[in-house]
């Protein structure tokens, strides 16, 4: 499946984990809409990285999010957009 890295500011272990958790979670059969993907995506990387981690996907949607810095991605992944992003902690 195409990744492309829209905006990004976090380190590189993070995004290599972002890129590689949307690209599994998206391409996956077993999720079927953008929630469950997002949930997918979300409960996979705080397994990985902790929590409070937060995840928007979809074909189409605006947005304006703050974060916690060195904590945001922003992909394509095949047709989907996935803004992947911790705040709160």
């Amino acid at each position: 499946m195409n990744v492309r890295v829209k905006s990004v500011d976090m380190g590189d272990v993070l995004q290599e984990d972002a890129i590689n958790v949307a690209e599994e979670v998206v391409g996956s059969s077993e999720v079927t809409s953008e929630s469950e993907m997002a949930e997918g995506i979300v409960r996979r990387f705080e397994t990985l990285h902790g929590a409070c981690w937060h995840c928007v996907v979809g074909k189409s949607f605006g947005s304006f999010v703050q974060y916690d810095s060195r904590n945001f991605i922003h992909l394509q992944v095949g047709e989907l957009e996935v803004l992947l992003f911790r705040a709160g902690i």
